[in-house]
């Protein structure tokens, strides 16, 4: 697994976190979909998501609305945010990502 919801905040307006590793050896390069789903309650509001990483802080922030009430069933087609684009540097191995 590469990352989980470390922060799911089931009482408020959040913030709720998702933590996925950076280390080389679990974090596969590739195209990596970030999305939301309105849990519950929360129709007509905006919802602000981030992407960070450890070593260049924030990289990408979006606001957009939550859209309709799901439940706690979710679904299988979230509201698109992100694309998170991770891959390496041929010289360096380091690990690089970009968000479109």
């Amino acid at each position: 697994m590469v990352g989980f919801l470390d922060t799911d905040n089931t009482v408020s307006f959040g913030p709720e976190h998702y933590f996925a590793s950076c280390d080389s050896t679990i974090l596969q390069t590739g195209t990596y979909s970030v999305g939301i789903n309105n849990y519950s309650g929360a129709t007509g509001r905006i919802a602000t998501v981030q992407v960070a990483t450890s070593l260049g802080g924030v990289i990408n922030t979006r606001s957009l609305s939550v859209g309709p009430v799901l439940g706690s069933g979710g679904n299988p087609s979230p509201i698109h945010v992100f694309n998170v684009v991770v891959s390496t540097d041929p010289i360096n191995g380091k690990i690089l990502y970009t968000v479109n």
